[in-house]
């Protein structure tokens, strides 16, 4: 139960590598977008990093909210808190995805957040 009151500390860094991550997407970009890109470079760079941003991200938002649950907040509050933050990062990633003109962060953010959406139905029968 102690590591309940320290949730907030995962949430941070995650939250610190996403911002990092959002910055060297931005520089691997702009490369591209000077025309300095390689296919070598979109393989084994570009599309890697983005799909590990969109990740982070979805998870520094996930591990946010399981602070607000660690805190014993209501369940109306969680609830709103878990609502607005999915609209905050789809509104962030997909405003990163139209100014970058590249959907993979945003792809992998919908794609991690509906696993954790259908994750509780495929452990429902092994915990009930």
């Amino acid at each position: 139960e102690w590591a309940l009151q320290y949730q907030w500390v995962p949430a941070s860094l995650l939250t610190l590598a996403a911002v990092a991550l959002y910055r060297a997407h931005f520089h691997i970009a702009a490369s591209y977008s000077a025309g300095t890109g390689t296919l070598w470079g979109l393989v084994a760079c570009r599309v890697p990093l983005a799909l590990h941003f969109g990740w982070i991200t979805a998870a520094a938002a996930l591990s946010w909210n399981g602070q607000l649950a660690a805190m014993g907040t209501a369940v109306e509050v969680r609830l709103t808190a878990a609502i607005a933050t999915c609209f905050v990062a789809a509104l962030f990633l997909g405003g990163t995805a139209i100014s970058r003109r590249e959907g993979w962060p945003a792809l992998a953010a919908a794609w991690a957040l509906y696993g954790v959406s259908k994750g509780h139905e495929v452990l429902r029968g092994a915990v009930d």
